[in-house]
């Protein structure tokens, strides 16, 4: 199988999205298949062709009016139709030695690589990467003026769709996409790529991971400084994309958080659980969270929002604690319990680590992905004919 990956934005940006592409290719490489990467060359300084690892990555000439010309009122039709043609020409091009086409994100660029894909007879398998409020679709049409009749195309158009969750596959059927064309896959991780913490010493050091623009902490800081009149030597780092200045000001309001609260920024994620004893993800919306399955897979218990992503990978609360978003009480309590109950903590970590093993392996999902794609390239033009 030659599966063609298409990313909007790929390295050497690297966000949740294209880490579990990549995850996803190396791990379908590794079990015969073919894959590369074809994305936007966004920086011109980017070389147009490279192999990383085994990977080769193709980037195309890229423009975005918004981006080379400081435009941003109204350019919004004609630069999405420049984009489009650009993707289109592109996947043209290149998808020829490849059976398949696997879109990472249903975004504005998506419906260009589709039908250049349907071009060539070739079928077009999509992955959606997150539900709920941030649900592909509803960003899709937030984006553009456009973005309906990019939905219509799309659902009407890609032959298979990968839900990542439980939640992404009820807004997919609520958009109109037939659950016959709809398979749940998750994201995956190699657990052999994590070695398990010991659990020699008590949590007190807890970390979160991601983009802070998408998690509730003011719920968190409220809740860490509650939980510091009671343990005093707790300590709380946060790592990712972040805006420090406005996070210094948030704590400002949190006399004793902010003398043990340490911003980060972007920082490995896997140096960041070396550090934890325990991983805290106050989430507003998830498609499948990667800081979770790391966490689970390093062997250390979690915290996360009590939203049905998090629901579904936490197994309803057997492989961590769900606490509601808003409540503080209640994510000072979840903290505290982990603090006072090592037993409790231990318990978590071990069943999380167990469910990574058993639901989330790389290779269990890649060998899921290979089994769609060769279901939906006899059946492409069937599927398209409706």
């Amino acid at each position: 199988m030659r599966v063609l990956m298409f990313c909007s934005q790929f390295r050497p940006i690297v966000g949740g999205a294209e880490r579990q592409a990549e995850l996803q290719a190396r791990a379908l490489q590794r079990a015969g298949c073919k894959v590369e990467i074809l994305t936007p060359r966004l920086d011109r300084a980017w070389p147009a062709t490279e192999e990383i690892e085994g990977l080769i990555i193709h980037r195309f000439t890229f423009t975005d009016l918004t981006r080379t010309s400081g435009l941003r009122r109204g350019v919004g039709i004609v630069n999405l139709c420049i984009e489009g043609a650009q993707v289109a020409r592109a996947v043209w091009a290149c998808l020829r030695g490849f059976d398949i086409l696997h879109a990472h994100l249903a975004s504005t660029l998506t419906p260009f690589a589709l039908w250049a894909a349907h071009a060539q007879g070739k079928p077009v398998v999509c992955k959606v990467a997150c539900g709920g409020a941030d649900f592909d679709f509803r960003s899709l049409r937030m984006a553009s003026a456009l973005g309906a009749v990019l939905e219509r195309a799309l659902v009407r158009g890609v032959d298979r769709w990968v839900a990542v969750s439980g939640e992404v596959r009820n807004d997919l059927l609520r958009a109109g996409v037939s659950g016959d064309r709809i398979v749940s896959i998750p994201n995956g991780i190699d657990p052999s790529g994590f070695r398990p913490r010991e659990r020699s010493r008590l949590v007190r050091r807890f970390v979160c991971l991601g983009r802070m623009n998408k998690l509730d902490l003011a719920t968190l800081f409220a809740a860490f400084d509650e939980l510091l009149c009671n343990v005093e030597d707790a300590e709380l780092r946060l790592a990712g994309h972040m805006d420090v200045a406005h996070l210094e000001k948030m704590l400002e309001a949190h006399r004793y958080a902010r003398a043990r609260t340490t911003l980060r920024g972007f920082s490995h994620a896997e140096s960041e659980l070396g550090w934890a004893d325990a991983v805290v993800l106050p989430s507003f919306a998830e498609g499948m969270s990667n800081a979770l399955l790391e966490a689970m897979t390093m062997g250390l218990p979690c915290i996360a929002s009590d939203i049905a992503p998090n629901r579904e990978v936490l197994s309803d609360g057997a492989a961590g604690l769900l606490a509601p978003l808003g409540d503080k009480r209640a994510w000072s309590a979840a903290m505290e319990r982990l603090v006072r109950e090592p037993e409790t903590a231990l318990r978590l970590a071990t069943a999380g680590r167990a469910r990574i093993e058993r639901d989330y392996a790389i290779a269990s999902v890649a060998d899921r992905l290979n089994a769609l794609y060769r279901e939906a390239r006899p059946q492409a033009t069937t599927t398209r004919s409706h």
